[in-house]
C-alpha cells in the first residue's frame, strides 16, 4: 500500500515538472524575442535544477524525502542566454528594478531564498511541568460529607434529618430551617441521624486519642472494632460515658443528655416543651410547680381513691432526676406506685426506691416496698401493666385511710453494693 502510494505521488510530481518545463520555453522563447527586438535590458537569475546525476546537487533542508538522485538543486544561479531551458523548482517571482535615466524599468526574476517562508517547528516543550489546577472554590472544598447542606457549618455531635433522610446541624433545627440539599426543601424533623452523629463522636475521639500533649502522633493500638469505645454523642451537654461502638445505639436511644420533651406530654398532653434534661427543674418551676412538691423522706398524701388519680413528680438528687409516679385506676381497683429514673437503664440499676404507706393512728402496721428503679427509656405504662412496680388493691389500700385520705412516704437510694 505504501509503495502504490509513493508511484502515485511521484507520478504527480512528475506531471507537474513536466507542466511548468513547457511554461518556462515558451516564457522564455517570448523574454528572448521581446529582448532581442527592444533595449530593455533583461537578466534572469534562476535556480535550476541539473538535467542529467552528474549535477552537484545541494541538500533540501526543507524537504528532506525528496532529495534522491533524480532531482538536486544547483548551488550556483544561471543567467539564461540560450535556447536551453533549465528546470526549475518553482514560479519566478517579479521584483522591480529602480528606473534607468531612459524611463523604462527593468525587472529581475528571482527565486530569493531569504525571502521565503520557512515552516517554523512547533515550540520547544518546557521544562517546567504542567501542574492542573486542582485548587476547588473554598465554599465546596468546605462542604462535605461533614458540613451542614443547609448553612455550610462542621456538624456538631446532634445531627436531625428531614423527611427525606437529608441531615442538617442542630442551628438549622432550632431556627425552623427547611433542608438545604439541592430540590430538597423539606421541613427538618426531630428524627436524629444517630449514625452520623456516632462517627463523628469517634472521629473526634480519634483526633484527639492520635495526638499527644505535645503533638506528637502516639502508637497506635489495635483494638478489635467490638471492643473500641466511643464517646457519647451528647458529650457537650454533659454526657460523660464512653460506650462500645456496637452498645452506642443502644445507649443513643436512653441517654439523658438527648434533646426530650416534657414527661408530661406522654402523660397528659398539655406540654410542648423541648429541652435538654439540665433545663428541666427550671420548666418544672415555671410551668408545672404542682408537680415538684415532692421529696425523699418527705410525707405526702393522696386525697381520695374513689377516683381515678394520677400524679407525677420531679426529684432532684444532685445531679440525678428522678420521677415518682402515683395511679389510682378505679375501673381496675388497683393502685400503682414507680420511680423512674431519667437515664440509661444501667445507671438506673443502680439506685433502689422505696415506699411506705401507713396510717399514723395505727404504728404497728404498714405498708413496706422495696424495688429497683427503671429507666424512663420504659414507658411508665408499660411498667403499670406488667406489675414491675408497687401494685395494691384498693381494697386492701382503704385500710390505711385516716379521714379518707391516704399517707406515705418514699425514699430514693444508691445500692450500697455498687
Amino acid at each position: 500500500m505504501e509503495a502504490q502510494t509513493q508511484a502515485v505521488l511521484e507520478n504527480a510530481l512528475e506531471k507537474q515538472r513536466k507542466l511548468y518545463e513547457e511554461r518556462l520555453r515558451q516564457y522564455v522563447t517570448q523574454t528572448q524575442s521581446a529582448q532581442q527586438g527592444s533595449n530593455i535590458p533583461m537578466s534572469m537569475r534562476i535556480e535550476v535544477v541539473g538535467n542529467n546525476v552528474n549535477a552537484s546537487g545541494g541538500s533540501n533542508t526543507l524537504y528532506p524525502n525528496l532529495n534522491d538522485e533524480r532531482v538536486g538543486v544547483a548551488s550556483t544561479s544561471a543567467v539564461i542566454n540560450n535556447n536551453t531551458p533549465p528546470h526549475i523548482v518553482q514560479r519566478p517571482r517579479y521584483t522591480p528594478i529602480a528606473s534607468t535615466s531612459t524611463g523604462n524599468s527593468s525587472f529581475e526574476f528571482v527565486n530569493n531564498e531569504t525571502t521565503r517562508v520557512i515552516p517554523s517547528a512547533p515550540p520547544a516543550p518546557s521544562n517546567e511541568p504542567t501542574k492542573p489546577n486542582r485548587q476547588q472554590p473554598k465554599k465546596n472544598k468546605e462542604r462535605n460529607e461533614f458540613s451542614c447542606p443547609t448553612c455550610g457549618n462542621r456538624f456538631g455531635l446532634t445531627i436531625f434529618q428531614c423527611g427525606s433522610g437529608h441531615s442538617s446541624c442542630s442551628d438549622c433545627k432550632a431556627k425552623g430551617g427547611l433542608c438545604g440539599t439541592l430540590n430538597c426543601g423539606k421541613t427538618i424533623t426531630d428524627m436524629r441521624n444517630r449514625t452520623l452523629e456516632a462517627l463523628i463522636a469517634d472521629i473526634n475521639l480519634t483526633a484527639n486519642t492520635s495526638q499527644s500533649s505535645n503533638g506528637a502522633k502516639k502508637s497506635e493500638k489495635t483494638i478489635p472494632d467490638r471492643y473500641h469505645k466511643v464517646n457519647c454523642p451528647n458529650q457537650q451537654d454533659g454526657c460523660r460515658l464512653r460506650i462500645r461502638s456496637t452498645e452506642l445505639e443502644n445507649h443513643l436511644q436512653e441517654c439523658p443528655f438527648n434533646e426530650m420533651a416534657c414527661p408530661l406530654t406522654e402523660l397528659f398532653g398539655r406540654c410542648f416543651w423541648r429541652g435538654k434534661i439540665n433545663q428541666l427543674d427550671s420548666h418544672f418551676a415555671d410551668v408545672h410547680p404542682e408537680h415538684q412538691q415532692a421529696a425523699v423522706d418527705k410525707e405526702l398524701i393522696v386525697q381520695s381513691t374513689e377516683n381515678d388519680y394520677r400524679i407525677v413528680h420531679l426529684v432532684l438528687i444532685g445531679n440525678f432526676h428522678f420521677l415518682f409516679h402515683i395511679k389510682i385506676d378505679t375501673s381496675e381497683q388497683m393502685l400503682y406506685m414507680s420511680t423512674q429514673l431519667l437515664g440509661t437503664g444501667s445507671s438506673a440499676a443502680k439506685w433502689n426506691y422505696e415506699i411506705h404507706i401507713y396510717n399514723k393512728k395505727q404504728p404497728r402496721r404498714k405498708y413496706q416496698y422495696l424495688d429497683v428503679c427503671l429507666s424512663n427509656g420504659t414507658s411508665i405504662d408499660e411498667i403499670f401493666r406488667t406489675n414491675k412496680c408497687a401494685v395494691l388493691p384498693l381494697a386492701y389500700v382503704t385500710t390505711f385511710e385516716n379521714n379518707g385520705a391516704i399517707t406515705y412516704k418514699f425514699y430514693i437510694k444508691k445500692r450500697i453494693d455498687e
